[in-house]
């Protein structure tokens, strides 16, 4: 974990260093941002409940809002970080009635506890198998958002 986070900032400082004229990433406050976003990608390998991961989630695109509008004078940054903000709202939500559908019917949100879970007698039951499935199609289709693979983006 350490090596993976040592190797994360020497990018980010590389790629600082480097590419100053391609990208405007002279603002402290940037290498900050870019600084809390790569140590909450590692922290993210390590979790392993699914509500944490969504929390870390949300802190992880809260830092991105700001990097999005580096351009502070094009209107089309503003319009972007905008529609981002609210479409991950969106996604936050739907991500958040997953879990919890998911969590009524396992009484779980821990990786373990659910690989260890009986599926094969949960599943004989018509309606557990409706509400579980509607559950982690929301957590997908609210995860995908946040990474931008919905076709419902442009």
């Amino acid at each position: 974990m350490v090596s993976a986070f040592f190797l994360i900032l020497f990018l980010i400082i590389f790629l600082k260093v480097t590419l100053k004229s391609l990208v405007n990433l002279v603002d402290l406050n940037t290498l900050i941002m870019l600084l809390i976003s790569a140590v909450l990608l590692v922290f993210l390998m390590q979790l392993s409940d699914i509500f944490i991961i969504y929390l870390g989630i949300v802190a992880l695109s809260l830092c991105l809002y700001p990097l999005i509008s580096l351009n502070k004078k094009s209107y089309s940054n503003a319009e972007a970080v905008t529609k981002y903000f609210f479409l991950g709202a969106v996604a936050s939500g739907v991500m958040l009635y997953g879990i919890t559908l998911i969590y009524r019917e396992t009484s779980s949100l821990n990786y373990k506890d659910l690989r260890n879970f009986d599926f094969i007698n949960y599943f004989n039951s018509d309606a557990s198998n409706f509400v579980f499935i509607t559950g982690f199609i929301f957590i997908i289709f609210g995860f995908f958002f946040k990474l931008s693979l919905t076709p419902l983006q442009n």
